[in-house]
């Protein structure tokens, strides 16, 4: 079986970034954003600033960053990235 990681990229002008998980890429979007609001869409996540075709990509996926057979966080993965969010003091 094949690793996966948690895949970030915040807005269009963002690098991918691999993260080992969950709570780790919750760290890193609200320390780089300065935001906890979220949306959530499709492989990612929309907060202000980051909305639209700039949204932030979040994301199952292999070590080349190509996206897991489902890459969308479960809905347990996602009550553990908000709890992360919400806690994180900003």
């Amino acid at each position: 079986m094949q690793d996966l990681y948690v895949w970030v990229r915040i807005g269009d002008n963002g690098d991918y970034e691999k993260f080992n998980s969950i709570e780790d890429a919750a760290e890193h979007i609200v320390e780089s954003t300065q935001q906890n609001e979220i949306r959530w869409r499709n492989m990612g996540i929309e907060m202000p600033n980051y909305e639209g075709d700039n949204y932030i990509s979040l994301y199952w996926g292999d070590d080349d960053a190509q996206p897991a057979d489902e890459p969308n966080l479960s809905r347990l993965e996602r009550w553990g990235f908000i709890n992360v969010v919400k806690s994180y003091p900003i």
